[in-house]
């Protein structure tokens, strides 16, 4: 059984890449004003709702400061259990299995899956010990 799912925020549960360019210059202010453009994914509404119904733990890892990710997740209707942002890591950016081990607040390691868009989510799952799913 799965006990918990940890996610990449940014082309794996949002589409976002028209903002990527200014997420990369950190001109947040902009990207804050845009946020309504960004869309989930077909068919992550259902599969997080299914895992919700599961009891599934809902876990969020990304490298984009907190107050972003909170509010792309707010305007797409999404509460993850856990969020772990930029700033939360310390440092410990994937590959670093740190933003999953946070993330998975004490749950073995062989007990659920991380899914991502980049090889470092892949290698951070390797590292951590769990699944790892790459989207695309």
């Amino acid at each position: 059984m799965i006990n918990f799912v940890l996610f990449d925020l940014d082309n794996t549960l949002v589409d976002s890449t028209h903002l990527k360019s200014l997420r990369n210059a950190r001109t947040w202010r902009e990207v804050y004003r845009r946020i309504e453009s960004i869309e989930l994914f077909d068919g992550v509404l259902n599969m997080w709702k299914a895992l919700q119904q599961h009891g599934v733990h809902l876990g969020v890892v990304t490298h984009s400061p907190r107050p972003y990710a909170e509010r792309v997740l707010r305007h797409v209707a999404l509460a993850p259990d856990v969020l772990v942002g930029y700033h939360d890591l310390h440092g410990n950016r994937k590959p670093s299995p740190y933003g999953y081990q946070r993330c998975c607040d004490g749950r073995p390691s062989d007990g659920g899956a991380a899914v991502g868009d980049e090889r470092n989510d892949l290698l951070a799952a390797d590292a951590f010990g769990c699944a790892g799913i790459v989207t695309g």
